[in-house]
């Protein structure tokens, strides 16, 4: 009978990290989607004749239609932040949902530049606070054992949506491709408000303790380590009944809160250093650079966006097997070799262009680059964003380092072509391979063993 019990929990776990995969597909196609939109615009524009109607944009256009995302995620995230606290993880996950809803089916029935750039800017907002509100979402309600099996899905689902996008894009229009998209949105809201409890965290915050208990043995059982993980949690949250977002906003100057906000936020902002903007930004230059083939670089990147949804889930596997440090350690370690590798080749491309001559030395260090990205800093930032934070300011403290994210994000995408021109393509991945690799080594450092802890357990060890 427990073992049947303990199926069931997990079941539902599994669900609801299902929910948080799907979304990661979302955000994802938020990213993808650009540049199959600007294509068939500019085919159609190209095919069409006087009769038809077709949406021109201007360079300037589609520059804001690509960032305007990347901006509306920024004070999504700071709202988020707020809104958590005040409303929980289940009614901002029921509106970061709408947001992406509104998103794709205002991008369907777009005709002007300006209903497009809405369109994104509901999209920019799903994706920043979406993800604030799984990532905290994800880590209350999945036992120690899976947890950071389960937070690795929404990165992986980020991966999948831009592959996905990529696939749809040689098969339907873009506003189909907005249609399919929207049935995510509408199944994600039917099995959360149907079927998905508020986290117990929540619950305990504001006091509602049988409310708490209710809503941890619907995700948790009542198992004798559920149990003892209930008693623990108990210890964890400080109950203050009239408790203001102000007061908790004084909490953040502990210790308990600035130590795993440094370290998240250093995470992502390495994250954001590690050089894969960088390469997915010229992953076709560089391999036109051993081949002047156009289906050569199509399908080279067909098959590294494959490669990294494949490391991606070899990554989920990892942290199940071995900790999170040991991970992201090692494979941060690699990343940063990958990329001097690869500053070494562009450097000799333009030196000694008879390099063509060696395509096995660029591919080893594309290949290498994306499997060690996508083990890594790629999709653990928010394993540990989920796992870090005390609870009492868990819905604060996450938001505002995916904010920090968001912003460094905002600052490479604006930056990186001016890098790429002053520093050279081969300076500007020296320079990601050093970030990374500092970055890597203070993370290392300060990151703590969650492997299998309760959430108590990994706050306790920032209390003294």
């Amino acid at each position: 009978m427990e073992t049947h019990s303990n199926r069931t929990y997990l079941f539902r776990q599994s669900l609801f990290a299902i929910t948080a995969l799907l979304h990661g597909i979302c955000a994802g196609s938020v990213f993808g989607y650009t540049s199959i939109l600007f294509q068939q615009l500019q085919d159609a524009q190209n095919t069409s004749n006087a009769n038809e109607t077709v949406i021109t944009l201007t360079a300037g256009q589609q520059s804001w239609i690509a960032s305007v995302p990347t901006l509306a995620m920024i004070p999504s995230t700071l709202i988020t932040s707020w809104a958590l606290e005040q409303f929980g993880r289940k009614k901002m996950a029921l509106t970061a949902i709408l947001f992406n809803l509104a998103g794709w089916v205002t991008m369907y029935f777009s005709h002007t530049y300006e209903v497009m750039l809405a369109s994104r800017t509901f999209s920019g907002v799903f994706t920043g606070m979406g993800y604030s509100v799984f990532i905290t979402y994800l880590g209350e309600v999945t036992a120690p054992s899976v947890r950071a099996f389960f937070l690795s899905f929404l990165p992986l689902g980020c991966t999948i949506g831009v592959f996905i996008c990529q696939l749809l894009g040689t098969l339907f229009n873009w506003k189909t491709i907005a249609l399919l998209l929207s049935a995510i949105p509408i199944y994600n809201t039917l099995m959360i408000t149907f079927y998905m409890s508020e986290s117990y965290i929540w619950f305990k915050n504001r006091s509602q303790i049988k409310k708490a208990y209710a809503a941890f043995i619907w995700y948790r059982g009542f198992g004798p380590k559920a149990k003892d993980e209930f008693t623990k949690a108990t210890e964890m949250v400080e109950i203050f009944p009239e408790a203001t977002f102000t007061e908790k906003i004084r909490s953040c100057a502990d210790r308990s809160f600035l130590m795993p906000f440094g370290i998240t936020t250093l995470t992502f902002i390495t994250n954001q250093l590690s050089g894969n903007m960088a390469l997915v930004f010229y992953t076709s230059t560089i391999i036109g650079i051993i081949s002047d083939d156009h289906n050569v670089q199509y399908y080279s990147t067909i098959l590294l966006n494959i490669l990294r949804i494949v490391a991606t889930i070899a990554s989920c596997i990892l942290v199940k097997v071995v900790s999170v440090r040991k991970v992201l350690t090692v494979g941060g370690l690699l990343l940063s070799g990958s990329l001097v590798n690869l500053a070494l080749f562009l450097y000799l491309s333009t030196v000694y262009p008879e390099t063509k001559a060696f395509p096995i030395v660029c591919m080893v260090s594309v290949i290498s680059n994306v499997i060690a990205f996508a083990t890594s800093i790629g999709p653990l930032p928010s394993v540990i964003c989920g796992e870090l934070f005390p609870a009492k300011t868990r819905g604060i403290g996450a938001p505002l380092s995916a904010c920090c994210s968001f912003i460094s994000l905002f600052i490479i995408i604006k930056v990186l072509p001016i890098m790429l021109k002053m520093l050279t393509p081969a300076g500007t991945f020296l320079f990601f391979a050093i970030c990374t690799f500092v970055g890597v080594n203070i993370i290392a450092l300060l990151l703590p063993d969650t492997k299998n802890k309760t959430l108590k357990d990994i706050e306790n060890i920032y209390q003294h």
